[in-house]
């Protein structure tokens, strides 16, 4: 199809989604703290863009942070606390090491199956749908860009959405997989669901604290360090030990 194109004085008509990824979700997510975009930055990109026949485009961990999945090489990223992912090699170790990666997503797989598109996938989701962007490769495994809109996504590392058995290769949905473990784990189930009970509580309390005190509506702030560690002591004692493992995951994918 014939290359989009527009006279340089105009506004482009994918100026608007350009603008709107870069637009901080509210607070309490786990978006890093950054300066806005400049305009002569969005003018560049916005030419850059319009320039380009088929314009590829890649997209990592970054893109979902205003989703509320936290990245890992910013300052309060998953790797700032000393978190190491669990390389496919150590998984493949042993019944031990797929125990341990299993009851790390269990924990987390509820918040992490609540995220939402945000305004950048929208955008991209926005500009694929007009013709400006042909192809999308992410290196997420969240699947937050086809929640979004985008087609023929090429997820480089997979996704968490879909599991595979090692012994007979059968598949099967993330969601029916977590009803798989709860009934084979009550105690495991029963303990996460007041993990995630008492976060919700908690965030409540913050953000009527925080009306309280502005007058009103806000976002909750980021937990204490104190509401982290009494959400853990709600499942620790319900994981087997065999090694260290800090519940719930840093990355609620499992990784």
């Amino acid at each position: 199809s014939p290359t989009p194109t527009r006279p340089s004085h105009a506004p482009s008509p994918h100026h608007q989604a350009l603008v709107s990824a870069s637009v901080s979700a509210p607070g309490g997510c786990a978006a890093p703290a950054a300066p806005p975009l400049s305009p002569s930055s969005l003018a560049s990109l916005t030419d850059f863009v319009a320039a380009s026949s088929r314009l590829l485009v890649l997209t990592g961990a970054g893109a979902s942070t205003e989703s509320g999945v936290p990245d890992y090489r910013s300052p309060g990223g998953a790797y700032s606390s000393g978190f190491k992912p669990m390389t496919v090699q150590t998984f493949l170790s042993g019944p031990a090491a797929r125990a341990r990666y299993w009851a790390r997503s269990f924990a987390g797989y509820e918040p992490f199956a609540a995220t939402r598109p945000n305004a950048g996938h929208a955008a991209l989701a926005g500009l694929q749908a007009r013709g400006w962007v042909d192809s999308l490769i992410t290196q997420n495994v969240d699947r937050l860009h086809q929640s979004a809109g985008s087609r023929g996504v090429i997820e480089l590392h997979g996704t968490t959405h879909v599991v595979r058995c090692l012994g007979c290769g059968q598949k099967q949905g993330r969601a029916g997989f977590q009803e798989t473990l709860a009934a084979l784990n009550p105690a495991a189930a029963e303990a996460a669901a007041r993990m995630h009970a008492a976060a919700k509580a908690a965030k409540a309390r913050r953000r009527q604290a925080a009306t309280a005190a502005c007058g009103a509506s806000l976002e909750a702030p980021p937990e204490t360090p104190e509401e982290v560690d009494a959400r853990k002591a709600l499942i620790q004692d319900h994981i087997r030990e065999d090694g260290p493992l800090a519940i719930p995951v840093t990355r609620p994918d499992g990784d």
